[in-house]
């Protein structure tokens, strides 16, 4: 028979003088001290719960006002402190106090510890060396080597293969807990399921906490973002169940991860052509892009390009395999929820039709697509996001469109005929109309595969051609009807692109951005000739294609095919820097990004 007298100490102490002020009580288990010892009423250690404790304080370590938080204390052995919600000293109630215990004087009962009954002893949940955890043991005892006493040092026991010793946390033995008892096993009876340990991932990275997780057997739960002053942006502020809790192998653990100390700026979205996704982005106030939750939303068959309506706070992507255009609202925490319908066709034939390019004109009145094929296809928008198709629905320009773009006072659009090296130029008439100037072309570089893009004044247009060698940008004056002309040097090349893919004016007009092989710098000089900037590059992911800006402009981020954005502040003299993190993982072959401002 297993038999522990529990060892009571006694130590002369008083209550220190508490400068606290009362707070009504609400309905929690209020603690008693009567100068000298502290009764609980309920105390909880890691899984066990005892009532009736008895013990002697040793000092107050702190204390705060306002309701009592908690409905039951707490005590954590590592720091030999106790927490209680509500005490009365006397008449008076204090709330939320911290002590330190000198001694235990008694127990009246405990749920979820030991139990001795029958010469077995029966464990809930005990520790190895190596972390694993066993749940549902039963052994017969040896020897005692120790009967402890005092208050429990573990939260559940502790075995110790080299010894055969197991540090019993607490054990109920009839009508008495005993603590912090060491004994020898016996026989094994029973061992039920390993379980694990929850690691401590708060204060890591988000991707370092996901591999702990992964290496500790457990998987990945809901991921939510909250704002934190304290908490760097990307790191863990929470994680559910907490550090130290047992659960059953695979078990999911989720984390609440900080998106900075401010609510986001803006939201980012980039469609995955081989995911048929769409990855959507918080935009902390320090520039990091901050996974949503849902990190994705579902889109079609193969997304390509992705345009947004600031608006109407909608998202278009059109799908290049079925000839479809999937529409989204932004709701509440910058999500994207499918607009009715889901997805509408482009074109009159749309067999015939690859959607290319595509975005939406300055007012949020009209989308267009770029079809690929030789047509265009044209909208109006709706109050909420969604489009109807014009009357025609699509017009023919041959070629091979791959992208469309309006001056920024939405007067004049510009189609991109990459095959065949041409700009088409139109008015954009009431209703949705678009009427071609004269000349209704202008010549570009070879195979530019994005669309041109104008400065924020309407004053300058530039296109990345894409086979040209070595690359160029072309570069050109926009007229007051809207006629571009090209500069008297009419391309400027990169520096250390194998390709020309797309070009990008920062919302302040003064710096241009190429991607290619890496990303080359521009600063606009007079009439808006491309000066290099030194230096003239700055590297990025492999084979970097988009570029976007969030809602300040003092951010930029650059999609990459291997599946990353790059993310970078732009500098003093418009040169990138890497923030920290350098990257954020996004969809599989991603080509470009939507912004829309936090409203």
């Amino acid at each position: 028979m297993l038999i522990m007298p529990f060892r009571r100490q006694r130590a002369s102490a008083s209550w220190p003088a508490l400068a606290l002020l009362a707070f009504p009580l609400l309905s929690v288990a209020v603690d008693t001290y009567n100068g000298t010892d502290l009764t609980c009423p309920t105390v909880n250690i890691g899984a066990m719960t005892f009532s009736g404790m008895v013990v002697t304080n040793a000092g107050i370590v702190s204390y705060s006002s306002g309701t009592a938080s908690g409905s039951s204390d707490s005590y954590d052995p590592g720091s030999n402190q106790l927490t209680i919600p509500a005490v009365t000293v006397g008449t008076t109630t204090y709330d939320n106090v911290v002590i330190s215990v000198a001694s235990l004087v008694s127990i009246g009962g405990v749920t979820g510890a030991d139990t001795y009954a029958n010469g077995q002893l029966t464990i809930p949940s005990v520790q190895l060396p190596n972390g694993k955890v066993y749940s549902d043991v039963i052994i017969t005892v040896r020897s005692i080597v120790s009967r402890g006493g005092g208050m429990p040092q573990h939260v559940r026991d502790v075995y110790d293969p080299a010894t055969q010793q197991l540090t019993i946390a607490a054990i109920q033995y009839g009508g008495t807990v005993y603590t912090n008892a060491i004994v020898t096993l016996g026989t094994l009876i029973h061992v039920g399921p390993v379980a694990t340990l929850v690691p401590n991932v708060v204060g890591d990275s988000q991707t370092v906490a996901q591999s702990a997780l992964a290496a500790a057997g457990l998987t990945v739960g809901a991921i939510t973002q909250a704002s934190s002053a304290t908490v760097p942006v990307g790191d863990v502020i929470s994680e559910s169940p907490a550090a130290g809790a047992v659960v059953s192998n695979g078990a999911p653990v989720s984390l609440t991860v900080s998106s900075g100390s401010n609510a986001y700026s803006g939201y980012a979205y980039v469609s995955s052509n081989n995911d048929s996704t769409i990855s959507q982005y918080g935009i902390a106030a320090s520039g990091q892009l901050v996974p949503l939750s849902p990190a994705t939303v579902v889109a079609g068959g193969n997304p390509t390009t992705i345009a947004a309506s600031v608006k109407n706070s909608a998202v278009y992507t059109p799908d290049s395999s079925n000839s479809d255009i999937f529409q989204f609202g932004v709701g509440a925490g910058g999500g994207l929820v499918p607009l009715s319908p889901a997805s509408v066709t482009t074109g009159s034939s749309p067999s015939d039709q690859y959607p290319a390019g595509i975005t939406a004109d300055p007012s949020g009145s009209y989308l267009f697509v770029a079809d690929g094929n030789g047509a265009v296809s044209q909208y109006t928008i709706g109050a909420l996001g969604a489009v109807t198709p014009l009357n025609p629905a699509s017009f023919y320009i041959g070629g091979r469109p791959s992208g469309i773009t309006f001056d920024p006072q939405g007067l004049h659009a510009y189609v991109l005929d990459g095959y065949n090296g041409l700009i088409y130029q139109y008015r954009l008439g009431a209703g949705g109309t678009l009427t071609a100037l004269s000349p209704a072309t202008v010549s570009t570089g070879t195979n530019p595969q994005r669309p041109i893009v104008i400065d924020p004044t309407g004053s300058y247009a530039y296109v990345a051609n894409y086979s040209d060698f070595p690359c160029t940008v072309s570069q050109y004056t926009v007229g007051a009807g809207g006629v571009l002309t090209p500069m008297s040097t009419p391309k400027v090349p990169t520096t250390g692109n194998a390709h020309a893919w797309a070009a990008a004016v920062d919302p302040s007009g003064r710096y241009v951005y190429v991607t290619g092989t890496v990303v080359s710098q521009f600063s606009i000089g007079a009439g808006g000739a491309l000066v290099p900037m030194t230096p003239a590059t700055v590297s990025a992911g492999i084979a970097p294609t988009g570029v976007a800006f969030d809602p300040s402009g003092q951010y930029v981020y650059v999609v990459n095919l291997d599946n990353t954005i790059s993310e970078y502040s732009i500098g003093s003299g418009g040169g990138l820097v890497p923030l920290s993190p350098a990257s954020v993982r996004t969809g599989a072959r991603t080509y470009e990004m939507a912004v829309i401002p936090a409203q």
